[in-house]
């Protein structure tokens, strides 16, 4: 399903001015696409977390490599219900690939080199 075309809440938030004037700042370009979109549901207390991870790591097909992910809730988000963390700096270490060790553990190692704390 594509959001974006099914729902007028979702294009309108696809075309929301805040959202795409940051993306824009930060690839520094008004030439902007959408790869696509995506609903992730996630019920109370039930569910699995989700580890970490580098979303473009999932997207090598995509040239240039300038990718930015725009994640948005629907609904109130807490730590204790599951909300998106995210290693500030990680993005200067580079795609680390999706081969044999885990993606969790690579991004794991970067951790006391950031001073991030979970």
């Amino acid at each position: 399903m594509i959001l974006r075309y099914m729902n007028k809440f979702f294009w309108n938030h696809v075309v929301n001015e805040k959202i795409v004037d940051v993306i824009s700042q930060l690839l520094e370009t008004k030439d902007i696409k959408l790869y696509g979109d995506q609903l992730l549901m996630k019920n109370p207390e039930v569910g699995s977390e989700i580890y970490w991870h580098q979303d473009s790591a999932s997207w090598m097909d995509i040239f240039p490599r300038d990718l930015i992910t725009a994640w948005t809730t629907l609904d109130d988000s807490t730590s204790e219900d599951g909300c998106l963390k995210f290693i500030p700096g990680s993005r200067k270490f580079g795609t680390l690939g999706l081969d044999s060790d885990s993606r969790e553990r690579k991004m794991e190692r970067f951790l006391p080199l950031l001073k991030f704390k979970q």
